[in-house]
């Protein structure tokens, strides 16, 4: 009889094991994911504040190609042209619209 009863605590002293390293593994799967989505976020915002400071106004420099009769619009990393109040167009091309 004690044989059978050390086998079953052992047997059961390592399910009890498994079961731990188990949930183990599984915080350190969910400490990974968030470190990951972390690291992801702050990379994202990083390059977005680098943009930012690095950015090249093409219209204050008159680096564009919007039409004479169009608005040039500063964006991060590039420019957007729209046509001025009676003109229509793409804002690179510009025709005069009659009333």
């Amino acid at each position: 009889m004690g044989d059978v009863m050390l086998k079953q605590y052992v047997k059961t002293q390592l399910e009890a094991i498994i079961v731990h390293v188990k949930l183990d593994i599984q915080e350190m799967e969910l400490v990974v994911r968030v470190m990951f989505y972390f690291i992801c976020y702050i990379v994202f915002k990083f390059n977005h504040f680098i943009q930012l400071f690095l950015d090249v106004d093409e219209c204050e420099l008159d680096n564009h190609n919007c039409d004479i009769n169009a608005i040039c619009t500063n964006a991060i990393g590039s420019f957007d042209c729209s046509c001025n109040i009676g003109y229509s167009g793409i804002g690179t091309n510009c025709k005069g619209v009659l009333f």
